[in-house]
This record gives structure tokens, C-alpha cells and sequence, in this order.
């Protein structure tokens, strides 16, 4: 069974091979997906967590969320139980619009346990094939779970994290708001 740092250090190698494509082609390649990692180690680590879009860190959040979470497809009970999950047809993190990522903050790996310490200024860093991508949050809202809102598309790139509001309780949603730092792609 592969445990968390064995994915990493897979996500990592493939980054780097990516990267290693993308520089030999003088910048004219495409990096490739990372749904796209060859080898029998990329394919275990596939098996054992399913697809990995990113990694997620989130230094203020500390320990339970400041080391690198890894980014799974979906918002599903399955999905959320592998880690933070990405909203489905919503951008990918660097992309024009809002990528909008739900996590859990009591069960399996309370990802988002502390989400509620976030505030303007605190940086959220994805990291993927493309590169880093650097979000500063702008506002922290709580909502009904029915605004269903909060996962709009925007017109400029930025990110949006959800989760159950308060801790242990279905009752409301605690969003974090963050805008790129950077230019978007």
C-alpha cells in the first residue's frame, strides 16, 4: 500500500520529467497531463489514491493543512475521503476562472479542519504539471449549503475552498476566496 510521501515523491518525478519535455522542446511542447504519468509507479499511486490534479498547501492552516495535500477529481464522499477534491467543470488551478476545491474538516484527513483561520492575505499554492500557482485570499464568507453560487465561473482566475460549516455539522458552508497572484494561463 503507498502511503502519502510515496505519492509525492511520484508527483514530484513527474513534474520534473514534464518540466524536462518542456525545456528540450525550447518551450513549444505541451507539458503533459498528469493524468498521463507512465510507469508502474505512477500507475500504483493512481490505484491506491486515484487521479491526482495537484497538490495543495496552505501554510497558514499548519500541520492538519500546511503540508501539501493532494488533489483528487471531485466532490463525492469517495473523492473528499482521498483529500481535497476539485469541483467538477470548473478550471483547473492557473486557469482563467474560479477552480473551486471541497474538502473535509472532521472526517478521514480533516484537510480543511482549519480553514476557519484563514483570512485576507494567506496564501493558497497549487502546484501541478504547468507549474505554481499562487492564490491570495480576499475573504472568508459563511453560507447556506445551498449557495450554490460560490462555484460560479468569474472573470478573472481565482479560487474558491469550501467546507462544512461548523465543524462536524452539515448546517452551513465556511468559503475561502483567493485571487491568482499571478498571470493566469
Amino acid at each position: 500500500r503507498w502511503d502519502a510521501g510515496d505519492v509525492r515523491e511520484v508527483f514530484h518525478a513527474a513534474r520534473s520529467r514534464a518540466q524536462a519535455a518542456f525545456d528540450a522542446a525550447d518551450g513549444l511542447a505541451e507539458l503533459p497531463a498528469l493524468r498521463t504519468w507512465g510507469g508502474e509507479a505512477a500507475s500504483a499511486a493512481r490505484e491506491a489514491i486515484g487521479e491526482i490534479l495537484a497538490e495543495l498547501e496552505i501554510p497558514r492552516m499548519g500541520k492538519e493543512g500546511g503540508d501539501a495535500l493532494l488533489v483528487v477529481p471531485g466532490v463525492d464522499l469517495d473523492s473528499l475521503q482521498q483529500g481535497p477534491g476539485h469541483y467538477p467543470d470548473t478550471p483547473l488551478p492557473g486557469q482563467l476562472g474560479n477552480v473551486v476545491v471541497g474538502g473535509h474538516r472532521v472526517s478521514k484527513h480533516k484537510v480543511f479542519r482549519n480553514v476557519d483561520q484563514l483570512a485576507a492575505g494567506d496564501e493558497i499554492i497549487f502546484t501541478d504539471a504547468n507549474g505554481e500557482h499562487r492564490y491570495i485570499v480576499n475573504r472568508v464568507e459563511i453560507v447556506d449549503p445551498t449557495a450554490v453560487w460560490i462555484v460560479d465561473p468569474t472573470e478573472t482566475p481565482t479560487a474558491t475552498l469550501f467546507a462544512c460549516h461548523p465543524p462536524g455539522s452539515t448546517r452551513e458552508r465556511i468559503v475561502v476566496f483567493a485571487d491568482l497572484a499571478g498571470p493566469a494561463t
